[in-house]
């Protein structure tokens, strides 16, 4: 997949490494210009431009993504870039443009996401995968991960039974699981109805990505109090694939909307 990757700091940089290890073609890098830093106020690239100077990709820095010219792409992927994406770049890419966000998104929208789930208190957080839109942070998710930061987590005590745990679901769920189902038929993706298979995909922590497609009653048993007026829940299908596939999951998850013109849109991110 042709991609032009648009970030500026550090919390950009396992995005964009694990997209190339997949394979992708980065067209273009575009990142914020250098600025003063450290004690003799050097100028100094961000951390995604000198990533790509490295690595000797193309790159661009500018003020203004929107008054340059962007080369042909399949998706824009934006990650901690600091800039507002016009409407005319958000649609240049045919596939559209994607951002991932350091919150479980409604929550934390702006800038240090991260900074804010701490200072909450928060004890879980995550990260969010959305459609851009004008509207800061508020464009359709297309998938989350969860993280417990609880205090009550000691990472070091907790160590060898957290590495136990996660061959345990990597084994199972992934590479005796999803991997094998789709090699065995050669499959692009695995569809289950609702977010059955989200799941599945969160242990080892493959991705998915869900297409909201229609309204179901909200009945669930034991039935609610009398009185409890409850709207009709969301149904959608998943899409879900192997590590690193979300490109190939959002071409199919975009080919399903156009196909259907079913798509239910979530009414807070039309």
């Amino acid at each position: 997949m042709k991609i032009i990757y648009a970030g500026s700091g550090e919390f950009g940089l396992p995005a964009l490494r694990a997209l190339l290890d997949a394979g992708h073609n980065i067209e273009l890098i575009v990142s914020q210009p250098d600025r003063p830093a450290g004690r003799g106020r050097h100028l100094t690239p961000t951390p995604i431009a000198q990533f790509a100077i490295e690595k000797k990709l193309p790159l661009l820095r500018t003020e203004s993504i929107n008054n340059e010219s962007l080369p042909s792409a399949d998706l824009l992927i934006v990650v901690a870039f600091g800039q507002k994406i016009s409407p005319e770049k958000v649609t240049l890419a045919t596939l559209g443009s994607i951002n991932l966000h350091g919150s479980r998104l409604p929550k934390f929208r702006g800038a240090a996401p991260v900074n804010a789930a701490i200072l909450a208190g928060d004890k879980i957080t995550g990260n969010s995968i959305i459609r851009l839109a004008q509207k800061m942070d508020a464009g359709a998710i297309l998938g989350q991960s969860q993280l417990d930061i609880s205090d009550e987590m000691d990472v070091e005590a907790d160590r060898a039974r957290y590495e136990s745990d996660r061959a345990r679901d990597i084994a199972l769920s992934g590479v005796h699981g999803i991997d094998e189902a789709m090699k065995a038929n050669r499959l692009d993706a695995l569809l289950f109805p609702g977010a059955n298979g989200a799941a599945i995909a969160a242990k080892p922590g493959y991705p998915t990505v869900i297409v909201p497609f229609g309204m179901v009653p909200n009945a669930p048993a034991p039935p609610f109090p009398p009185g409890f007026d409850a709207k009709p829940s969301p149904f959608g299908v998943s899409f879900t694939g192997m590590a690193c596939s979300e490109p190939r999951l959002l071409e199919l998850a975009y080919a399903f909307e156009q196909a259907t013109r079913r798509r239910i849109p979530p009414p807070s991110a039309p």
